[in-house]
C-alpha cells in the first residue's frame, strides 16, 4: 500500500486556488493539519508547489515503480539447454 501526501509549504497551501477563495475556516484548518504533522504510515511526502499535475503524477508513478523493483526478486536464470521434455542438456 502506498500513501501519498501532497504537502506544499504552508503559505502555498493557504492561498486561493484560481478563482476560488478559501474561507477563513479552511485557512485555519490547513494550519491545524500542518501543525499536527504527517502520519507515521506516510509513504511519500511531496512538495508539489513548483510542479504541474503531470509532473506530480509522474513522480508518484516513478517512485512506486522503483519501490516495486527493489521488492521483487530477480527473475530465475535459465537452467541451460534441455531437450523437448525439459530433461537435462541436449
Amino acid at each position: 500500500m502506498y500513501s501519498v501526501t501532497l504537502r506544499p509549504p504552508l503559505s502555498v497551501a493557504q492561498t486561493n486556488r484560481g478563482s476560488r477563495e478559501l474561507e477563513a475556516w479552511e485557512v485555519e484548518r490547513i494550519a491545524v493539519l500542518y501543525q499536527e504533522g504527517v502520519p507515521e504510515f506516510e509513504t511519500m511526502l511531496i512538495d508539489n508547489s513548483q510542479m504541474t499535475p503531470t509532473e506530480t503524477a509522474s513522480l508518484i508513478l516513478r517512485s512506486i515503480r522503483d519501490s516495486l523493483a527493489k521488492r521483487l526478486p530477480p527473475p530465475p536464470k535459465p537452467a541451460g539447454p534441455t531437450d523437448a521434455f525439459g530433461a537435462g542438456a541436449l
